[in-house]
């Protein structure tokens, strides 16, 4: 993520920021020309983002009240939304949000379908056996979902595909198009007021490319607020299903189909800040929805709960979806994808506060997180220096040695119940044996804060 602050005369004008989207080290290696066409949309992204700060500034200056704002300020937001990733398809959804103090858009700016193995855009005749029976099953299909364009509506598709107004986006379980009703100008889909059609693989096989029409058996879709999202729940009830929320501070809904619910109470939700909703898809049809949520002290939480029910099954308190602060400012954040391997960053409390990241996978038995390693790799920048001599375990032998006063010590590794694992300057690792149970934390039975100078706390 990257941003743009405008001021004037010490007052805030306007905020603009874009998202950027990498693959890890490990993903870039392995599909190098993927990488290299990320790296273009994030230039086109660092690019728009100027000429709509500037764009943006001009408005809010024409709009300035005798030179003040009135505490008001614009904003302008670019988000991209990964509707699916996995070895057939990296699928984008590419959003703008523009608040000019008076005015608020929210514009679906394009869509993006990249082949994993050459980072190459996909026509839709690399997805559809026979593009051009799109308008007619197109047509078809807004029949089923009862809209009614005055028997139109092949002719309505057709003309808008010749001259390619309309987006789309390869799913796990469809292919979604959007296309501007008629009142709206051509080229300009407004997000929430655009004509969505969706075409299921299941209902028409043969009409998909085979790879395409055969995802894996679990996978995560991000729904985002200003976009429902369709699924299919349970493909033998012949029903289409659709899940929307709304979030806000201490507000929280989510509906499904006609039903609207939420897994927390009025009261509860007063201490949350703004959710993110993930729609999760196990095997064997087990669904679920993780929402991760920031407050404004940074303090992250996870709920998990189930979709069938909307039951709470666990509230993760500490924890959220790890995100990095990089040298130049920006701010990096792994995108939730895949049940099978994602990272979560905790807060932790031992030797001082903490902060560490462990890999997790959805446990399909429970629907929770479980953890693939049995510790956390720690963060923390601070370094702790002994205020007397303390009794360790060197590793990896795990012999006992007592580490002199005077010596300083980083972090390395927590199993966030027993231990911290601490790293001297000449490379050699100590055990140092916590109990965290009580408040202070001791080490060998003696307060912390007696054994380390340089323990950090927040809040």
């Amino acid at each position: 993520e990257d941003e743009d602050l405008g001021w004037k005369d010490g007052e805030l004008l306007y905020t603009a920021d874009w998202d950027y989207l990498y693959l890890s080290d490990e993903d870039a290696a392995a599909y190098p020309a993927l990488a290299g066409t990320l790296d273009a949309l994030n230039q086109q992204a660092a690019s728009s983002g100027a000429l709509w700060s500037e764009k943006l500034k001009e408005i809010v200056e024409e709009k300035t009240w005798g030179g003040d704002l009135g505490g008001y300020h614009g904003q302008y937001t670019q988000r991209n939304v990964v509707r699916r990733a996995d070895q057939t398809v990296l699928s984008i959804l590419h959003y703008m949000e523009l608040d000019s103090i008076d005015n608020f858009e929210s514009i679906l700016l394009g869509t993006t379908n990249l082949d994993p193995a050459t980072g190459r855009k996909l026509a839709l005749a690399d997805v559809f056996a026979d593009p051009d029976a799109l308008p007619a099953l197109l047509a078809e299909q807004c029949q089923k979902d009862g809209l009614d364009m005055g028997g139109q509506e092949e002719k309505y598709f057709a003309d808008c595909m010749a001259r390619g107004d309309f987006r789309w986006v390869v799913g796990y379980q469809n292919v979604d198009f959007d296309f501007p009703v008629p009142e709206l100008p051509p080229h300009i889909l407004y997000a929430g007021s655009s004509l969505p059609v969706s075409l299921w693989y299941h209902d028409a096989p043969d009409q998909f490319r085979e790879k395409f029409r055969s995802p894996p058996d679990q996978y995560v879709i991000k729904v985002d607020p200003q976009r429902p999202l369709e699924v299919d729940l349970d493909s033998r009830d012949g029903r289409k299903d659709c899940i929307y929320y709304g979030s806000s501070p201490g507000w929280l809904e989510i509906g499904v189909n006609d039903q609207w619910l939420s897994p927390l109470s009025e009261e509860e939700l007063e201490f949350y800040g703004t959710f993110e909703l993930y729609f999760v898809h196990l095997a064997e049809g087990k669904n679920l929805l993780y929402m991760n949520e920031l407050s404004d002290n940074a303090y992250y939480t996870i709920l998990v709960c189930s979709l069938e029910d909307m039951r709470l099954l666990e509230n993760l308190w500490g924890m959220g979806f790890y995100e990095e602060f990089t040298e130049d400012g920006e701010r990096r954040r792994e995108v939730f994808t895949a049940p099978s391997s994602f990272t979560l960053y905790a807060m932790l409390e031992m030797l001082g506060t903490m902060w560490g990241t462990c890999e997790y996978q959805v446990d399909p038995a429970t629907g929770l997180p479980a953890a693939k390693q049995p510790y956390f790799d720690l963060l923390n920048d601070n370094i702790l220096t002994t205020r007397i001599p303390v009794e360790a375990a060197i590793l990896p032998e795990e012999t006992r040695e007592s580490i002199p006063a005077g010596t300083q010590l980083s972090f390395l590794r927590t199993d966030c119940q027993s231990y911290v694992d601490m790293g001297t300057e000449d490379g050699r690792e100590y055990r140092i044996f916590v109990d965290g149970s009580q408040w202070p934390a001791t080490v060998n039975g003696i307060p912390a804060d007696e054994c380390f100078d340089g323990m950090l706390y927040t809040g």
